[in-house]
């Protein structure tokens, strides 16, 4: 990983305790079908199983740097595994199963763009892979469950490429009736636990145009008018002066998405391309309503649905640890950073006190803070959540690519963005490497070092 030097000793945890959280993850099982792997969550639940359609999109940018060779085996498990019909896959049995995800397509594609643009690898596209049919009923694969005989999917052998094209094409069949937003089926393939937040999201819709315009490089397609309509589908999803956006169901019924995680998949993937006011009301909605001294509410705590539970990862009462950094590298890329950033995230970073990065943590004003800050989320019912997620590897991409503004295209070409500054010029970056070439960071400009 590259080394990072930096007199804010914020932004050191934030950065190297995402990197110590990836290596908690980290095993080497003589039995497992990907050596060496990563788990998702430990230490109670899910050893030898990872949820890769959820993680890959959150570890995938650190991954990619730290090491490519074990994300290309992920990238290739994933492709294999039952399309949009599965959640966790097992690593001694390579079964999965688990409900349907929205993240399927997001983990493919951006495996694939971070494996090109920083490790300079494409020999995934000529992997020939079988798509195996959903084999495990439920979650049970964690747990190398009974193989089910009910489901009468057909295998498919295809190459990891067809499998990517797949991904970035995924809107094309899945979307509203007659309309383009993505629809990728009800709550059980979004959050689960929110129960109005399904269908036609911003949030997979601006992934979709993200990932088409992406690839652009290196695929021959004329894309532009697809793209265009895919943008104007986020933004007929907003209502003016909210902050938020709708979600719009096959009946044509719209349900407020006032949740971090939309907010930060729309900032972090179209961010620089919508309205000024726009991206201004939604930080300004988050800054007010959803972010917390030290952590954050991932849905809004005056939505009807905070109502339904309290389920601490994606409800309202506290937060993911990847949503946290997605929506901060979305501030970024929209151009709304500022000395709120540097003061939150000073707050953010004492979370790390209590060790590595965890599935969630409660934010402060619903449960007593722990080390100064937002308390990790207990494991016993009715939360189920874990002391360590892989996710929280998104902290170090969001210090480097948000904070420290790097950046490469699929080439391999790397520049820098604005980043946050001051934090952005009073550090350095030692070992910042894309396609075998070197770079260093000093005083806020990028010095190529081969």
């Amino acid at each position: 990983m590259p080394l990072l030097d930096s007199p804010h000793d914020a932004l050191n945890r934030l950065y190297y305790n995402g990197v110590l959280t990836i290596l908690t993850c980290r095993r080497v099982y003589p039995q497992a079908v990907i050596k060496p792997c990563y788990l998702t969550i430990w230490p109670r639940r899910g050893e030898g199983s990872v949820y890769l359609p959820w993680d890959l999109g959150c570890t995938c940018g650190v991954l990619a740097r730290l090491d490519p060779v074990s994300l290309r085996d992920q990238l290739i498990l994933a492709a294999s595994a039952p399309w949009l019909n599965c959640q966790v896959t097992n690593l001694f049995t390579n079964k999965s199963g688990g409900a349907p995800c929205c993240a399927h397509p997001q983990s493919i594609y951006t495996s694939a763009f971070n494996l090109l643009r920083w490790a300079g690898d494409d020999t995934w596209m000529s992997a020939s892979i079988i798509r195996q049919p959903k084999q495990v009923h439920g979650f049970e694969a964690a747990s190398q469950g009974q193989v089910s005989t009910a489901l009468h999917e057909e295998t498919r052998n295809m190459t990891c490429r067809e499998a990517w094209l797949e991904a970035l094409q995924v809107h094309r069949q899945h979307h509203l009736p007659n309309k383009t937003a993505v629809d990728l089926g009800g709550r059980g393939s979004y959050l689960e636990c929110i129960t109005t937040y399904a269908h036609g999201t911003a949030g997979h819709t601006a992934l979709q145009a993200w990932a088409l315009r992406e690839a652009a490089a290196v695929t021959p397609e004329d894309i532009a008018a697809e793209v265009k309509a895919l943008e104007d589908a986020v933004l007929d999803l907003y209502t003016p002066g909210a902050g938020y956006f709708q979600c719009e169901y096959p009946d044509q019924t719209r349900y407020p998405a006032a949740n971090l995680y939309d907010l930060g998949l729309v900032l972090s993937h179209l961010g620089e391309r919508l309205p000024k006011l726009l991206t201004k009301e939604i930080v300004q909605f988050a800054r007010t309503e959803l972010l917390t001294p030290t952590w954050a509410h991932c849905l809004w705590p005056q939505d009807f649905d905070a109502l339904s539970g309290v389920r601490c990862d994606h409800q309202w009462s506290g937060s993911f640890a990847a949503w946290v950094p997605q929506f901060v590298l979305g501030v970024m890329k929209s151009g709304n950073g500022g000395n709120w950033v540097v003061d939150w995230l000073e707050g953010v970073a004492r979370v790390t006190h209590q060790g590595p990065f965890a599935q969630a943590y409660w934010a402060e004003d619903v449960y007593p803070p722990e080390s100064g800050a937002a308390a990790k989320c207990y494991d016993e019912l009715t939360q189920g959540n874990h002391w360590a997620i892989s996710s929280g590897a998104m902290f170090a991409e969001m210090v480097l690519d948000g904070i420290c503004g790097l950046s490469a295209d699929l080439s391999g070409k790397v520049t820098l963005r604005p980043g946050l500054r001051p934090w952005a010029n009073e550090c350095s970056i030692l070992n910042i490497s894309a396609h075998g070439r070197d770079y260093s960071l000093e005083s806020g400009r990028l010095v190529n070092t081969a």
